[in-house]
């Protein structure tokens, strides 16, 4: 490299420290670093798969899906998703849907993956596959999330696949029972499409299990009514999640992490039907941890419109002490006072929601049981919560979705709230202080 390609000047110059990384030592556990095989997270914060039904031919798009996500990436969080990524064309939740099936789909990822380079933030891909609940209209076109309507062929719709001709309900499209043949054609896109994944740079893949997408309804006996080696027992329920990560381990790097995400309860409210509940979860995660799978990040719900979702124990939730001040905490620089893990754990304490946190209990029970890295998702609200959860070890990694639509400067205003001086995007130095 020539003096003045080393010099040459780009508005992302690569940082030495990553975007949202302490500059000092730090009480702070969420602003701890995590080190997956040879990836290290910078913090414990995560950008979560959010699908934002916005692709045109499930491609990224260079003017939305790079303002969205590049608002993300240049604000710190330790890893960034991009949501779930249809292996197959008829794999996408809506025909928005954003996908990877093909070379010029891996392609179109490369701007989001070096600028998340330059700053330091790992970026993941959520390789998916919605099964029955595909071909359906995106939220803002018809609908509802929560009452989806199936669009049909002449809208741009298709025939979805499942495990068996059962429709997530009256208002989505009956699927198609997948032949063996059928089958092994999503497990190889699996494998293909990580195979894409690695190609382009992207440091993490997560397998989505969960929300009664194609993975999760095989798993379920509520969705799966097989009677061949894909249906009945547990053990052939889970066949088809194992062939496909088999199909991704052959393709995807030793030394890049894989995550699986896993609804870990249905909360199916029929005590007389047999469903998927936390404790065939945790024996799932200690087979998948037997065979390299390195965290389950822990969701629920979405296979069935029975579902009745709960409050967690209170003592399953209860945020842990905070430490004495250490570092910025409290401190004063130019006229801004930083807050402290105490201060916050007081704030955090006035959030009357019952459903905070509901889901915490999975990712600990799985953590504690298997000894595997978890994730915890799902009304996590606020930044001491965050800190308490990684504090108390119920998890490893804290996935926030709605939050970072609220505010892309999460990373900063929590680390702002927890008394934590981080680095922050040259740019935007002069947005720290009065």
């Amino acid at each position: 490299m020539s003096h003045s390609q080393q010099n040459e000047w780009t508005p992302i110059m690569e940082t030495k420290v990553p975007i949202g990384a302490p500059q000092e030592a730090t009480n702070s556990k969420l602003f701890s670093p995590l080190t997956i095989k040879n990836t290290t997270f910078h913090n414990r914060i995560v950008v979560s798969p959010m699908c934002m039904y916005s692709s045109k031919d499930g491609m990224f798009d260079s003017q939305f899906h790079m303002a969205h996500y590049g608002s993300f990436a240049i604000r710190g969080p330790g890893l960034m998703f991009i949501e779930a990524s249809g292996v197959l064309p008829e794999g996408r939740i809506s025909p928005e849907d954003m996908g990877i099936w093909s070379p010029a789909h891996r392609d179109a990822f490369i701007p989001i993956i070096e600028l998340c380079h330059k700053t330091g933030v790992k970026i993941g891909i959520q390789l998916a596959h919605a099964g029955r609940k595909a071909s359906t209209y995106s939220m803002f076109r018809q609908g509802t999330s929560a009452a989806k309507q199936g669009v049909d062929d002449e809208h741009g719709g298709w025939t979805p696949n499942g495990p068996s001709s059962i429709p997530w309900n009256e208002h989505f499209r009956v699927p198609h029972e997948m032949s063996e043949e059928e089958i092994a054609k999503a497990v190889a896109a699996f494998g293909q499409s990580a195979k894409w994944a690695d190609e382009v740079g992207f440091d993490v893949i997560e397998l989505h299990g969960a929300h009664g997408y194609l993975i999760n309804s095989f798993l379920s006996p509520l969705s799966n009514h097989r009677t061949d080696k894909y249906g009945g027992s547990f053990e052939n329920r889970i066949r088809f999640l194992l062939e496909i990560l088999e199909s991704v381990q052959q393709n995807w790097p030793k030394d890049k992490p894989l995550f699986v995400r896993i609804s870990a309860s249905e909360w199916h409210n029929n005590p007389d039907e047999e469903s998927w509940d936390l404790d065939q979860s945790i024996k799932l995660a200690a087979i998948l941890k037997d065979k390299g799978v390195d965290l389950i990040d822990c969701s629920s719900g979405g296979n069935t419109p029975t579902q009745t979702f709960k409050p967690a124990n209170p003592e399953d939730i209860k945020l842990v002490d905070a430490p004495a001040p250490e570092g910025s905490e409290g401190t004063t620089i130019n006229h801004h006072t930083f807050g402290s893990l105490q201060a916050a754990k007081q704030d955090a304490e006035k959030i009357k929601n019952p459903m905070v946190m509901f889901q915490l209990p999975f990712a600990a029970a799985v953590k504690e049981k298997v000894g595997i890295l978890t994730g915890a998702v799902g009304f996590i609200t606020h930044p001491y919560q965050m800190e308490s959860i990684i504090r108390s070890n119920k998890a490893d990694l804290v996935f926030m979705a709605r939050e970072f639509l609220r505010d892309p400067n999460l990373v900063y205003n929590a680390a702002d709230q927890l008394g934590v001086k981080v680095q922050w995007l040259r740019q935007h130095e002069r947005g720290q202080y009065m």
